[in-house]
C-alpha cells in the first residue's frame, strides 16, 4: 500500500551485487523506484537459493523475482488491494524435478555447463595475458591483460563489471 516492495531470499552476497540486481529486476517489473525496494539476503530462514558460483545467481534468482513480480501484478490486476505477497520457485533447465526439495535440505543442484545434450549453459570468457618474468630475480610483471566475455543479459553494468574483473584477475593468476 505504501508503494514499497521487499525481496527475501537466503542467497548470499559474495561481492557480485546480487542485492542490486534483485532490486533492479523488481523495480523494472513492478514500476517501483529502486530506493523503495528492500532486499534481504543471507538468512537461512528465508527461501533458499543456489550457491553463488558458476555465474548462476543473477540468472537463477532474478528469474524467481521476476516470476513473483508477475504473480503480484496478476493479483493486483484481479483487484487485490493492500499488501500483496508472492512466493515463486524456478527449476532451471537441467535440474531434476526434486531440485527445490533438495535445495530446502541444503543440497543445491548446479545445472548447466558444456555437457548438456541440447545446449551449452553458462557464461563464456577468454583472457589473454602477457606475463614477463625477470630472468635473474624472478619478478613477475603483467603489462597487458585483455578479456572477452559472453555473459548473456547484463542486468547492471556496474555489478557485471565487478564480476568480469574477477574473471580477469582469475585469468592473470592462471597465466
Amino acid at each position: 500500500p505504501d508503494g514499497s516492495a521487499k525481496i527475501q531470499t537466503a542467497a548470499h552476497e559474495i561481492g557480485t551485487g546480487i542485492e542490486t540486481v534483485l532490486a533492479l529486476t523488481a523495480s523494472a517489473k513492478l514500476d517501483v523506484p529502486v530506493d523503495r525496494i528492500t532486499v534481504e539476503v543471507g538468512d537461512s530462514a528465508l527461501p533458499p537459493a543456489p550457491v553463488a558460483g558458476g555465474s548462476n545467481s543473477t540468472a537463477s534468482i532474478c528469474t524467481v523475482v521476476a516470476k513473483a513480480c508477475d504473480e503480484i501484478l496478476d493479483k493486483k490486476a484481479k483487484g487485490a488491494n493492500g499488501a500483496v505477497e508472492a512466493y515463486a520457485e524456478n527449476i532451471p533447465h537441467g535440474v531434476k524435478p526434486d531440485g527445490i526439495q533438495k535445495l530446502y535440505k541444503g543440497q543445491p543442484n548446479i545445472a548447466g555447463g558444456a555437457k548438456m545434450k541440447d545446449r551449452i549453459q553458462f557464461a563464456f570468457g577468454a583472457n589473454f595475458v602477457e606475463v614477463r618474468v625477470h630472468r635473474l630475480t624472478g619478478e613477475i610483471r603483467v603489462p597487458r591483460s585483455v578479456g572477452a566475455f559472453a555473459a548473456g543479459r547484463i542486468v547492471n553494468p556496474t555489478t557485471a563489471h565487478s564480476n568480469l574483473m574477477g574473471g580477469m584477475i582469475w585469468g592473470i593468476s592462471c597465466a
